[in-house]
């Protein structure tokens, strides 16, 4: 699976407007739709997240909860 969820950053996608978070903030935001990935994939899948540099540690911490992760490419 490859996810390419907005980066933490002060944009509109397809309309819809998102705002730069916190680093507490942004650990939060991923654990609900992480949730439905987790019912969603195989137990054997990969799973890719396109994330930029500044915020994928936050988005670590949250993924590391249900997810055994393997690398982090940057």
């Amino acid at each position: 699976m490859i996810l390419d969820p907005p980066y933490n950053l002060s944009k509109v996608y397809n309309g819809s407007k998102h705002r730069k978070m916190n680093g507490g903030d942004h650990t939060v935001w991923p654990r609900p739709w992480m949730a439905k990935v987790v019912r969603t994939v195989r137990l054997a899948a990969s799973i890719y997240i396109c994330y930029d540099w500044q915020s994928s540690l936050a988005v670590y911490e949250a993924l590391s909860e249900r997810f055994a992760v393997k690398n982090r490419i940057t």
